[in-house]
């Protein structure tokens, strides 16, 4: 794969809404000693990312069995829309009873309206006798426009749900006509991995849920929130100083490329207008509005070139293969009197033609496929985290295998764009010929396809000690120097002090410390909108944008993305 920029910034710290179900349990026979239970976080459809399954299974029987959760996403309308599914096998032993959770992946509908898919949910294994559970449905009005995903606390909902739907899909109380989409959350109940989140655009909650949350749940919340999530806590004056959070600057914690905003409210009254205006602006830079913003603008998408068919050369072919199946085949192999050598001579043809048109797509496209990426790394010290967003395109030609591994825990969605001829572009969302699978360790299906140009965006989370430090000397006209611990070279380095002032440097090795020299506004913007104009599409620009010439903060450009890239398909 070609490597492109990675931008690197250390992060220097100074349907309505469903009530959350009971249990989905397939069918059992009660003589085999088996109790399955199946709970989802979210008790709505969301329109991308990926969806909490908690898993309970108690094993009666006196030997140890698998049973294989297998969770399907598409359009569930039944009319296109790309098939997802991810596939679970839970083993557990004799007697035992296993809790797991499954991360349940969500793949865009190209149509974010109304009729993006439901969640079908199957478990197959000893015991069940029937194995269908029920599923998360859409959000769904008939309303033309949908807000993002909202997740709001069940303290939160409900007080404000009910009066919060009217005045969006009321005209008459507010003007608007718009489907209120989200689902009330358990926070006793929250993730302890950042996937869980993944599928929000806010998270509402209530001061004193926050203080009851597990530290696991926080940190997993955390790194939601450092890819961009926003977090909104009402709480009571009294118990602010118990969130424990960073200094707030106007009520808002700035965490990575997210915030986490805190605002007092009294619990007999629901702040309608504020929390309307607050998910208002999510619909302007929501996570899945971004996904939906890749178009021919995407400059990435270019590197690759476009699919070039030789027509000639797919002619002659079908010119020579036509004679020798028939006239030839008919009156020189198989002439009169040995009419019974049709029987092997034609497929014979066949097969030496097909291992003919594999050869000529060898040689015109090749094998596997070059690409190109950009890989968005935020630098989290005091976390000790590095938050990956990647996005990248592929061209390919003819692929021997599709599956890979999955490295590390990961969303990868498939992104849809158009080029203005649509040479060998799908869209992998609009498409029912396309298909994905995924399982805890290994995607397969379409994912990558034999000669198509493909594009996907993928995140992580993955614990680092990396980082970028600047010391500062006493003597305050002095150059400050840079030391980087990030395991690719790094091209340029900026940093902007406390005073606005901007320092640069240039290739800074790993472990090397480099004096720096003095910058202004005017070289800083250059270099920063000209690597993310020029790399980046929606997400990543989204996120970068909101970090811009902070104070405190580094920036960086790297040399080399495979030291730092989420790995998909090797052969590309």
């Amino acid at each position: 794969m070609k490597h492109l920029t990675i931008i690197c910034l250390a992060f220097l710290l100074f349907c309505n809404l469903a009530i959350a179900r009971a249990g989905m349990s397939p069918g059992i026979d009660p003589a085999s000693g088996v109790v399955i239970d199946v709970d989802s976080w979210l008790d709505v459809c969301p329109p991308a990312g990926m969806v909490p399954l908690k898993v309970s299974i108690h094993n009666g029987d006196s030997q140890s069995h698998t049973w294989t959760l297998n969770v399907g996403n598409g359009n569930g309308y039944g009319s296109g829309g790309s098939g997802l599914i991810t596939s679970t096998d839970i083993t557990v032993e004799a007697g035992r009873k296993v809790e797991t959770t499954v991360y349940a992946a969500v793949s865009l509908q190209k149509n974010a309206g109304y009729n993006y898919g439901n969640i079908t949910l199957n478990i197959t294994g000893y015991g069940v006798t029937n194995s269908y559970l029920a599923g998360l449905n859409v959000n769904s009005s008939g309303r033309n426009n949908n807000t993002q995903y909202i997740g709001m606390s069940k303290v939160l909902s409900v007080k404000g749900w009910s009066p919060l739907k009217d005045k969006f899909e009321n005209p008459k109380s507010s003007g608007q006509d718009t489907n209120l989409v989200g689902s009330e959350i358990r926070m006793e109940d929250a993730p302890e991995d950042w996937r869980g989140y993944s599928a929000l655009a806010q998270l509402w909650m209530d001061g004193g849920e926050w203080i009851a949350m597990s530290e696991a749940s926080k940190t997993a919340m955390l790194d939601w929130v450092a890819m961009g999530g926003r977090v909104f806590i009402l709480t009571s004056e009294a118990n602010k100083a118990l969130l424990k959070l960073s200094p707030t600057i106007n009520g808002v914690v700035r965490h990575g490329a997210g915030e986490i905003t805190v605002s007092t409210w009294s619990s007999d009254k629901f702040p309608l207008d504020y929390v309307a205006t607050q998910i208002n602006k999510s619909n302007d830079n929501g996570l899945h509005k971004q996904l939906n913003s890749y178009d021919t603008n995407w400059s990435l998408s270019k590197t690759v070139g476009e699919l070039k068919l030789n027509t000639a050369l797919i002619f002659g072919f079908i010119v020579i293969f036509g004679a020798l199946v028939g006239p030839v085949n008919l009156f020189w192999f198989a002439g009169m009197g040995r009419r019974q050598r049709l029987f092997w001579t034609t497929p014979l043809i066949s097969l030496a033609a097909s291992a003919s048109l594999m050869a000529l797509m060898m040689l015109q496209d090749g094998l596997g496929g070059n690409g190109s990426r950009t890989v968005l790394a935020l630098l989290m010290p005091v976390q000790k985290r590095m938050i990956i967003t990647q996005e990248q395109v592929s061209k390919t030609g003819v692929l021997l295998g599709r599956g890979f591994s999955k490295e590390e825990p990961s969303w990868m969605q498939p992104l849809d764009w158009r080029n203005n001829n649509n040479n060998g572009y799908y869209n992998p969302q609009d498409d029912a010929r396309h298909s994905f699978t995924e399982t805890p360790t290994f995607r397969s299906g379409d994912w990558f396809s034999s000669r198509a140009i493909q594009g996907q965006m993928l995140q992580a989370v993955r614990p680092s000690r990396a980082a970028i430090e600047v010391k500062f000397s006493t003597d305050p006209t002095a150059a400050p120097s840079v030391l980087s611990s990030i395991e690719t070279p790094l091209r340029k380095v900026f940093i902007k002090d406390e005073t606005g002032h901007f320092w640069m440097a240039e290739d800074v090795g790993t472990g090397e410390k480099k004096l720096m020299k003095a910058s202004n506004t005017q070289e800083f913007n250059a270099w920063f909108n000209e690597l993310v104009s020029k790399n980046s599409g929606p997400v990543i620009s989204t996120a970068t944008n909101r970090l811009f010439g902070l104070p405190s903060y580094a920036y960086a450009e790297g040399s080399n993305a495979s030291k730092i890239a989420v790995k998909s398909l090797p052969a590309i």
